[in-house]
């Protein structure tokens, strides 16, 4: 089985952190339970994996694979890599366009856009 991830933002306190984790691990618990019940149920194990998702926190972490044409790719670094953006995606977004210039190959496209 994968591990449960979630994620916290880093500037709560820590009482607060930790009262949620708690709550956290008790939510994933319940959606585990809730796959095990709906495949006795009869339900296939994929569409048991998707209805029990209705349990999970919002602070469940995904994962999940993008994938771009480059213009989309600055029309997502001028949206999310932007002072208005949410922390959390922009600190992402900082990331791919750290990893889009050290890449090399893209230097007179992204000088196109500015970077």
């Amino acid at each position: 089985m994968k591990e449960d991830l979630y994620y916290l933002p880093e500037d709560w306190p820590e009482d607060l952190k930790n009262e949620t984790l708690d709550q956290l691990q008790k939510q994933h618990e319940d959606y585990h339970k809730v796959i095990t019940m709906l495949i006795q149920e009869g339900v296939h194990r994929s569409r048991a994996k998707e209805m029990a998702r209705y349990v999970l926190p919002y602070a469940h972490q995904l994962r999940w694979v993008m994938t771009f044409n480059f213009r989309s790719f600055m029309h997502f670094q001028k949206l999310r890599n932007s002072e208005h953006a949410q922390v959390e995606i922009r600190n992402i977004a900082q990331q791919m366009l750290e990893i889009t210039v050290s890449d090399g190959r893209f230097h007179h496209s992204l000088s196109a856009h500015g970077y």
